[in-house]
Order: structure tokens, then C-alpha cells, then sequence
């Protein structure tokens, strides 16, 4: 739920000015409400309580346009209250009355004429938002609502994050619009600790009230939900065109490289375990997977959390403790292990190898592409994941994210390559899930395929879970959430399509596209490093 609250002490003009100056008179401000004609309410009905507030002399319109919430009122709303103003010994100065009064009609007109201009391509653009239209300023400055549409550049959008400059219908609002002369409100629109501090609004032909600003905290979508990521901070580290096009260039590189081929790969890995455990068809699993996903998918981010929240813990303590009891049973091999890892890593052939344009080479593709691959480091996925987290500080969520890394990195994939060398298999020339499965076998017996392909399964279904969430935020920002479904659907094919292809081809896709959106989010990165300082420092920007 979004609050939004209308600004007082702004300026000159408009209903803010005129309740700041009432409100040094608690009287009067008790009767500032009613209907549409609030402000001149206040002269016909309560004209005596005023006029006891006013020194004898010349009534000047100065002081009515206080009262009549920014405008010049007519004399004729004066006409029941002239025995008091002549008892008090006042005078009106009818001639500047005549010639504000023409003043404001031209006002009026030229405002009208204007705004209707100004606002009417957001017609086209919004074409499709219902409602927008409920004003409640007259009885309250403070309202409770929800985003019905965000206008970014030109062009409706799901999201918007700190530093982007849009405007925002809400289902209820409380800033008047400006026109016939009076300006538009100014305020702040809160959810949480998002701030979009509005500068002006505006109404369209249609009646929407448009709230132009700019989001100085956090981020607002319209289905209410905290949405975050690189194509967010990349136009805040970035401004104007290059900025858009690298959020846009990270966002269909993370749609490909993970909704798409990252999750071919996945079904893939969970194709060939089952393959090799159940000797059942890849096919046949991936028709699975993809009706499990497409189950899920259909039930928003609160189900893929729900889901997630219950598998991730259950499949690390589940794999941890199989890999901690091969490595009980296989502790004599334990130091020679690590001598083999040192001994490739530095022996003199690896050097020669490196130079010759081979060995080194290879190396260090597939070990940036697979650590990319394992912990998404740098990558720019899981900042998605991080946005929706509730914290006091920035910099605690930022830890928890360091801490991930190292669980996934020097944990997990730590035990893994021990249990691999261990088994001494690494020779035999087998690769991905058929040496994991052949080295737990080792120990386990026939079990060893069967607990890869359940570990597998935990593993790479919520994995596929989290790709999904990051990609559909990107394709969101990217087209709207009205296109879900088509992405949704387009990414369980992926599934079905990626559980049967050979795994060097899937893999080569998927190291590809990471590679492409690292880039983007790295320059971020790198621009913002600044900004990421002075916050983990306690100072405001």
C-alpha cells in the first residue's frame, strides 16, 4: 500500500499556501472542508470569523485569494457578508477586483487549453489503465492508494527505481490538479521507505490525475511489489540514452542467458541424472519439470518464494552431509587431493601449455565461465533476489549476499572437487552429472546415482525457480507485465527443450549470454562503487 501526502509550505499559490496560512487560525481550519467549492465556503458561510481576523481599511483581493484557495473570488460570493465589511469599516477596492478578476479568467483559459495539450499523448500510452480519476484533496491531504500506471520516458512501464524521473496514476490521490489558474500539487508519494517526491499534477481528458516526479528512494511498481536489479541501478549510475540502453542491453542478455539457455541447462542436468539413476527417457523428465515450473510460475513470486524457501536448505544439509561421508570414508586421499590441485595449477607443463595459447587458456575460460556459472559473482542475477529483502541497513543485505558466495564457492563446490578427485575418475575422461553420479557411486553403491539425481533435482529445480523470477523482472521492465504469460510459456518450452539437447551445446550458449550480461552490470558496478562506500559508511548521498 502506497501513501500519498500533498505538500504546505510550497509556494505562493494553490490550496497548500492557502492551508498554511489558515492554519495559524484553528477555527477557521476546523471549517476548511467541504465540497468543491471549499475555498469560497470558507468567505460565504464563515465570512464573520474572517472578517474578525481583518484591520479596518481596504478589502484588496490579496487577501480573498488567501482565502479562496489561490483564487481571486468574485464579489458577487461576497454579497451576504457586505453589512459586516462596511460595520468593520472596509472598503473594496472594486477596480482591482475587475482587473485581477479578467486577470485569472485568462488564466483559466490558457491553463486549460494548455494542460490539455501537455497531457494528452499519456491518453494513448495509458490506454487501458482503468481508474485514476478519484480526488479526495477536499477532505483529506493524506491518502492511502496503489500505482495503476507508470509512465517512464514516454512509454507505460511495470517499474521504476531511484533516480528515474516519471509519472504515476494512483487509484486514489489527494493533490489537486492544476488548472483554471491555480497550480498543481506538490508532495511525496511513501511505500515503505520509497520515496517519489512529486513536483507537479496534472489531468488528463480523461479525468486521471498525473503525478510528475521523481523517485529519490528506493523503487515503485504498480503491483505494489519491490522490485530491483541492474536495469535499475544502471540507469541511476548512467543517465539519459546510454544509461537506458545498458539497462536494456543487461535485460535481454539476463532474459537469454538465464530464463532461457540457464534453464536449458538445468533441465538438462536434471534430464541426465534421472537418466542415468532410473534409466528413464530425458524426454519423459523434462515434460515434468516443465508442467512442475509452468504450476509454479502461474502462481506469481509469492509461490516461487514458498517454494525456494522450503528446498534450498533441505538440498545443501542433504548434499553436505553425502559429500562430508565420502570424504570420512576417503580420508587417506584427502592431502594428495589438494597436491594434485596445487601440483596442475602451477606445474611446469600447465606454464608451457599457456604459452603455446592452450592449457592456460582453457583454464581460465571455463574457470571464470563455471565460477560465473556456480556463485553468479558479478553477474547481476540475484540483486533481484536481494531487492524484495526487508533490512535496516543496505550494506546487511549486501553481506548475506557475500555470504552466499562463499557457502556456494568454498563450501559446496569445495567438497564437490574433493569427492571428484578422491574417486579418481577425473581420468576416465567422464564430465558433468555422469562423474558425480559415478563417484558418489563409489561409496554409495547404486544409491550414488540416486542421490545425485534427488540432490540434482533440489538443486536445479530451484534454481530453474530463481531464473524464472529474475528473468520475468527484466522482461516486465522491458514489455509490460501484460506479456507474462507469453515469457512464462516461452521459458517452459526452454525446459522441455533443454532436458533432451547434448550438454556441450547448452552449455556453450549459457556461458555465452553470461558473459554478455556481466558487462552492463560490471560498469554499474564500477560507477556506483562510490555511492556503495558512502552508504556503508552511514552518509546520506
Amino acid at each position: 500500500m502506497l501513501t500519498a501526502v500533498t505538500g504546505i509550505n510550497w509556494g505562493d499559490e494553490g490550496k497548500g499556501r492557502v492551508i498554511d496560512l489558515l492554519a495559524e487560525h484553528a477555527d477557521i481550519v476546523a471549517r476548511y472542508q467541504g465540497g468543491n467549492n471549499a475555498g469560497h465556503t470558507v468567505v460565504t458561510e464563515q465570512g464573520k470569523f474572517i472578517l474578525n481576523l481583518l484591520p479596518s481599511g481596504i478589502l484588496h483581493p490579496d487577501v480573498t485569494c488567501v482565502l479562496g484557495a489561490g483564487m481571486v473570488i468574485d464579489l458577487d460570493h461576497l454579497a451576504g457578508e457586505m453589512d459586516a465589511i462596511e460595520e468593520r469599516g472596509i472598503t473594496v477596492d472594486e477596480e482591482s477586483y475587475k482587473t485581477l478578476m479578467e486577470k485569472q479568467r485568462a488564466t483559466a483559459r490558457e491553463a486549460t487549453a494548455r494542460n490539455v495539450g501537455d497531457v494528452a499523448w499519456v491518453e494513448d500510452v495509458l490506454k487501458g489503465v482503468k481508474g485514476g480519476e478519484d480526488f479526495v484533496g477536499y477532505e483529506s491531504l493524506t491518502a492511502e492508494s496503489e500505482i495503476l500506471g507508470i509512465v517512464y520516458e514516454g512509454e507505460r512501464v511495470e517499474a521504476i527505481g531511484e533516480g528515474d524521473a516519471a509519472q504515476i496514476v494512483l487509484t486514489r490521490t489527494p493533490f489537486y490538479a492544476e488548472m483554471g489558474g491555480q497550480v498543481g500539487d506538490h508532495g511525496q508519494l511513501t511505500c515503505g521507505e520509497a520515496v517519489f517526491t512529486v513536483t507537479d499534477t496534472q489531468k488528463t481528458k480523461a479525468g486521471k490525475y498525473l503525478h510528475y516526479g521523481e523517485v529519490t528512494k528506493g523503487s515503485f511498481s504498480v503491483d505494489g511489489q519491490v522490485t530491483g536489479g541492474p536495469a535499475y541501478y544502471i540507469r541511476a549510475a548512467f543517465k539519459g540514452k546510454f544509461g537506458k540502453f545498458l539497462a536494456t542491453f543487461f535485460s535481454v542478455a539476463l532474459i537469454l542467458a538465464l530464463g532461457f539457455m540457464g534453464n536449458m541447462v538445468q533441465s538438462n542436468s536434471i534430464g541426465d541424472a534421472f537418466h542415468n539413476a532410473f534409466a528413464v527417457n530425458r524426454v519423459v523428465v523434462g515434460v515434468v519439470i516443465a508442467v512442475l515450473a509452468a504450476f509454479i510460475f502461474l502462481g506469481g513470486v509469492k509461490r516461487i518464494a514458498a517454494v525456494t524457501e522450503k528446498l534450498v536448505p533441505i538440498m545443501a544439509l542433504f548434499y553436505i552431509i553425502g559429500c562430508v561421508i565420502i570424504l570420512v570414508m576417503n580420508a587417506s586421499a584427502i592431502p594428495n587431493a589438494f597436491v594434485q590441485i596445487f601440483t596442475l595449477a602451477f606445474q611446469p607443463q600447465a606454464i608451457a601449455g599457456g604459452v603455446a595459447g592452450v592449457t592456460v587458456q582453457q583454464a581460465m575460460r571455463y574457470g571464470v565461465a563455471r565460477g560465473l556459472f556456480s556463485n553468479e559473482a558479478g553477474l547481476g542475477s540475484t540483486p533481484h533476489a536481494h531487492a524484495l529483502a526487508k533490512v535496516k541497513q543496505p550494506q546487511d543485505q549486501g553481506a548475506l549476499a557475500i555470504i552466499g558466495v562463499f557457502v556456494d564457492t568454498f563450501v559446496i563446490l569445495t567438497l564437490t572437487a574433493l569427492v571428484l578427485i578422491t574417486s579418481g575418475l577425473i581420468p576416465e575422461g567422464m564430465t558433468g552429472t555422469a562423474l558425480t553420479q559415478a563417484a558418489f557411486s563409489l561409496t554409495f553403491g547404486s544409491f550414488g546415482k540416486v542421490f545425485i539425481a534427488i540432490c540434482m533435482l533440489f538443486f536445479a529445480f530451484s534454481t530453474i525457480l530463481g531464473w524464472y523470477f529474475f528473468g520475468q523482472v527484466n522482461f516486465n521492465a522491458l514489455f509490460g507485465s501484460k506479456y507474462t504469460k507469453v515469457y512464462s510459456l516461452i521459458v517452459v518450452l526452454f525446459i522441455l527443450i533443454g532436458s533432451s539437447l547434448k550438454v556441450d551445446l547448452v552449455w556453450a550458449l549459457a556461458d555465452f549470454f553470461n558473459g554478455l550480461m556481466a558487462v552492463p552490470n560490471l560498469l554499474a558496478l564500477l560507477a556506483l562503487s562510490g555511492v556503495v562506500a558512502g552508504i556503508a559508511r552511514n552518509k546520506k548521498d
